[in-house]
């Protein structure tokens, strides 16, 4: 049988740390909104948006936990475009989708 236990992430003084238990994430995650935003832009009728999870999103046990994502909104439709392990890379893949968005309507 497996026995899986969920672990929980969250942001204490910059740092990421991981807790177990969901009640204490839940309590911290109602008050850090700031804390899991890194990334907002709308352009036009597009939003891109990237935040901390607080979640453990890959599909595998190997490797690091996926817990920023960046999501692309057009209309009523959201798409999630990528997960990222740190937040350096959330930045990173954050702007790079602004600079395609960018690209794609200039060249319209």
């Amino acid at each position: 049988m497996n026995s899986f236990r969920q672990t929980y992430y969250i942001i204490t003084s910059g740092r990421i740390e991981a807790v177990e238990d969901v009640k204490a994430w839940a309590i911290w995650r109602e008050y850090a909104d700031e804390q899991c935003r890194v990334a907002y832009d709308a352009l036009n009728d597009i939003v891109i948006s990237t935040v901390f999870l607080g979640i453990d999103h890959s599909a595998s046990e190997e490797g690091e936990p996926l817990l920023y994502e960046t999501i692309f909104i057009r209309g009523y439709d959201g798409t999630v475009e990528r997960r990222y392990a740190t937040r350096e890379e959330a930045e990173a893949g954050h702007a790079e989708l602004v600079r395609a968005v960018r690209m794609s309507e200039f060249n319209n």
